[in-house]
């Protein structure tokens, strides 16, 4: 494998893990076109549900770098049914929580989040608060009176209602 042509396929945009396998040159070798490779059983990764099953390459350790642009990993993703971890950066995880499910509704069941603090969802991660439904419409309700002006009413209400009591 020729460095770089790895570096000139990884700023094309394809994944450093696949830029370093044998079968993704080997199929350039015979002109395959687009970016598919010579793998059997649809080898892809995390983003489409699949661990590198078949990677042939240099790396030997996939949880120590970020799948996506090859920096160190701080996260390991996991897809379901899979031993293998994968490597994601703290940049890339947050791509990872723009993913939409592929089957059915809620969150995507491809892929669990390691990380030094044990599995984590995304919203973990990101430090995003799963809200009751009761919470999120008491928050638009509060937000909306405030912008009405309604926040303010309610208050010189309460505080004129205070007042006449003494």
């Amino acid at each position: 494998m020729d460095p770089v042509k790895i570096g000139l396929a990884v700023q094309g945009g394809l994944s450093p893990v696949c830029a370093t396998c044998k079968k993704y040159w080997d199929a350039r070798e015979r002109n395959v076109p687009g970016d598919t490779c010579m793998a059997r059983q649809g080898c892809a990764g995390p983003i489409s549900g699949g661990d590198f099953h078949e990677y042939e390459g240099p790396i030997t350790d996939m949880s120590r770098w970020c799948f996506i642009c090859a920096e160190s990993a701080k996260y390991g993703v996991q897809v379901t049914g899979s031993p293998r971890v994968v490597g994601v950066c703290e940049d890339h995880v947050r791509k990872l929580a723009d993913l939409k499910p592929m089957f059915g509704n809620g969150p995507d069941p491809k892929f669990v989040l390691k990380s030094k603090n044990g599995n984590q969802t995304i919203r973990e991660i990101l430090g995003l608060e799963k809200k009751s439904l009761r919470k999120a419409m008491a928050e638009a309700e509060a937000h909306f009176d405030k912008q009405d002006g309604v926040a303010e009413k309610r208050e010189e209400a309460e505080y004129l209602a205070k007042k006449s009591e003494e």
